[in-house]
């Protein structure tokens, strides 16, 4: 069987590496350089408290920081996270 080589790209372009700003346990911004991305907040819903923040709407909800956190990366690298 003849042996063949393929060559992978990335479908995701390198892009400035996010900064997180812990303000309090329940606040944080994230920043691309000076540039504010979006905002973590928690709010007292019991199942999902952590609410992701750009320009003062909500745009996502989560059970956990991490997953607010890794919500805010995934779309900022793909740029489909709306724009601060």
């Amino acid at each position: 069987m003849p042996q063949t080589t393929t060559t992978v790209t990335s479908c995701v372009k390198p892009v400035e590496e996010l900064r997180s700003v812990e303000i309090s346990f329940e606040d944080h911004e994230f920043y691309a350089g000076q540039k504010l991305v979006a905002s973590i907040t928690h709010d007292d819903n019991l199942t999902q408290p952590w609410i992701v923040m750009v320009n003062g709407e909500e745009i996502h909800r989560a059970n956990t920081f991490k997953r607010c956190h890794s919500y805010i990366t995934w779309h900022y690298q793909r740029e489909t996270l709306p724009i601060q």
